[in-house]
């Protein structure tokens, strides 16, 4: 199964081939909006890590522990493998995973991660809702019931 730190490599590969700059922030978010929509389209897990309720919005924490050294400056590489390989979710392999990589990719990319934070944690948002029940991770019913940001 992929990982979550596959899909970010594929968020940040469209990010560096794009010019465009990614934050951890704006990779969480991203990372966010990517399994949601799968998950909605599917009703299939992206992957098994869960998302915690950060004070800043959801965060899966391998890639949280993954990119924190940027801290709020742009990502400048992929995560790597143990043996410094880098691993990437393949967009040829799963025609679904492109599309909502790319509707992700397109709908969002030009917003910054502070923004994106926000709007995460509206309070129609699965984020709210867990962290108003004081819940460490976000309910999948949540996050399958969520709207849209834009």
């Amino acid at each position: 199964m992929v990982t979550a730190l596959n899909i970010a490599n594929a968020i940040l590969y469209k990010g560096f081939s794009e010019g465009v700059d990614l934050t951890p922030m704006k990779l969480q978010r991203l990372l966010y909006l990517t399994y949601k929509e799968f998950y909605k389209r599917t009703n299939t897990l992206l992957f098994d890590e869960k998302f915690e309720v950060w004070k800043y919005g959801p965060v899966v924490r391998s890639v949280n522990a993954a990119f924190k050294k940027y801290g709020s400056n742009c990502i400048k590489d992929y995560y790597r493998e143990y043996n410094g390989t880098v691993l990437k979710a393949s967009e040829d392999k799963s025609p679904t995973f492109k599309s909502i990589l790319t509707y992700i990719w397109d709908k969002y990319k030009k917003i910054d991660g502070i923004p994106l934070a926000n709007m995460s944690r509206s309070e129609k948002s699965a984020w709210f809702q867990a962290y108003t029940r004081k819940d460490a991770f976000l309910s999948i019913k949540d996050i399958k019931n969520e709207e849209d940001y834009l």
